[in-house]
């Protein structure tokens, strides 16, 4: 009973998240005003990245305060990069999938450099995948910052929602059969982080992994 309970808030915390992330965008695409909705979006975006870095201790718990400051870092830097290619930039979907090719090699090279730092390095490769997994995910959610751009660009409203949402039910699956099997080799999760936390670590980073898809499609223009 207790697991279905835990289940069914974190699939009702995915389904609240993706709603907010996705309904000021499709509202302005269909009127037309994606522009008037640019800032919401921004602040939903980085609403998420603080979420996610506050997940980061569930999934880390020997350095939880470092993949916590990646996560917040990158995923700031993100929304930053997005805010200044959709004001300036003439193609703002290439430009923030450059810069984030070159915001994820120096993720890689500050996340081992900081492992170099400690001390005891025990759990090295643990560790590091957490903390690049956690910049990753920070950088990931900036880009939902085009999704009303991305839907309105394309021309197909509709369709494009469709991607969207078969993209992140796709990725929630896979989220969630990880999560399983997660469980069952190392039940001493289970036991160390509470259900709730984990459920909604779960939900956030579902939805961080889909902030790609909104920059892509945008830059596809299909």
């Amino acid at each position: 009973m207790a697991a279905k309970k835990n289940r069914g808030l974190s699939e009702s915390a995915w389904i609240a998240g993706l709603v907010l992330l996705l309904a000021p965008a499709a509202v302005a695409a269909s009127r037309g005003t994606a522009a008037d909705v640019r800032i919401l979006d921004l602040l939903v975006a980085a609403a998420l990245v603080v979420l996610v870095a506050g997940c980061s201790p569930v999934l880390e718990a020997r350095t939880p305060k470092a993949p916590r400051w990646f996560a917040l870092l990158w995923g700031l830097a993100s929304c930053a990069c997005s805010a200044c290619a959709l004001a300036a930039s003439p193609n703002p979907a290439r430009s923030w999938l450059a810069e984030s090719l070159a915001a994820l090699t120096t993720l890689v090279v500050a996340a081992f450099g900081f492992e170099m730092l400690r001390r005891q390095r025990t759990h090295l490769i643990s560790s590091l995948s957490v903390v690049c997994s956690m910049g990753l995910a920070g950088w990931l959610s900036g880009g939902w910052a085009f999704a009303p751009a991305s839907l309105s660009a394309s021309g197909r409203l509709v369709l494009s929602l469709l991607v969207l949402a078969a993209v992140a039910v796709a990725i929630r699956a896979a989220f969630g059969t990880a999560e399983q099997q997660l469980l069952q080799q190392c039940p001493e999760v289970a036991s160390s982080v509470g259900a709730g936390k984990r459920a909604l670590a779960s939900a956030a980073l579902s939805l961080a992994a889909v902030g790609a898809v909104p920059a892509v499609l945008m830059l596809l223009d299909w």
